[in-house]
């Protein structure tokens, strides 16, 4: 499972087309099935051939998502190990704020 802001992450930009983007959004991509042909697919797509592939996961677009699992599994956030589920994704509107000098 992969869950991110579809235009801000790499996966956004090639596994969904351009008018799926929405920045506003999130977006969480669960495989299509469980072969491992199909993980193969996925792989190629996002690291070798950067091609669009919406039929390959299925996803959906929310401003929030909670993720469980049994048992609990740890999870990566960025590449970091973080807490293992339940974990929770939201989006922060209008949470960075940028100064700039006149």
């Amino acid at each position: 499972m992969l869950v991110g802001n579809c235009i801000f992450h790499l996966p956004g930009k090639i596994l969904l087309p351009r008018s799926l983007w929405d920045e506003r959004k999130l977006v969480v991509y669960t495989p299509r099935d469980t072969r491992w042909t199909t993980s193969l697919q996925l792989v190629v797509g996002l690291w070798l051939t950067h091609r669009p592939r919406p039929d390959l996961p299925r996803f959906a677009s929310t401003e929030y998502v909670t993720v469980t699992t049994v048992p609990p599994q740890p999870i990566d956030l960025d590449g970091e190990m973080a807490n293992p589920t339940p974990v929770e994704f939201r989006i922060a509107k209008n949470a960075l704020r940028v100064l700039v000098p006149q």
